[in-house]
């Protein structure tokens, strides 16, 4: 249920963020998070497997590692 309620909120939330907030994210993961939930559309869930977001996002550890960095950017977010 904490998951549903997260992914729900990433795409209603963080689909458009200002270009301000945008320069004040951290990690590189977090900003290429935004970047892709900025390119669906806003309020619509949107399932992907773990490996292809990785991909997209340019991570190249391990998928299990990817976890925890991925937990790291949405906290971020």
């Amino acid at each position: 249920m904490h998951q549903k309620l997260l992914r729900n909120s990433l795409f209603e939330n963080l689909a458009y963020i200002g270009w301000e907030q945008r320069l004040a994210l951290n990690t590189n993961a977090a900003k290429a998070l935004q970047l892709y939930v900025s390119g669906h559309m806003t309020g619509k869930p949107h399932a992907v497997p773990l490996a292809d977001l990785a991909h997209w996002m340019g991570y190249e550890g391990r998928i299990r590692d990817f976890r925890a960095t991925l937990r790291q950017a949405m906290t971020e977010l």
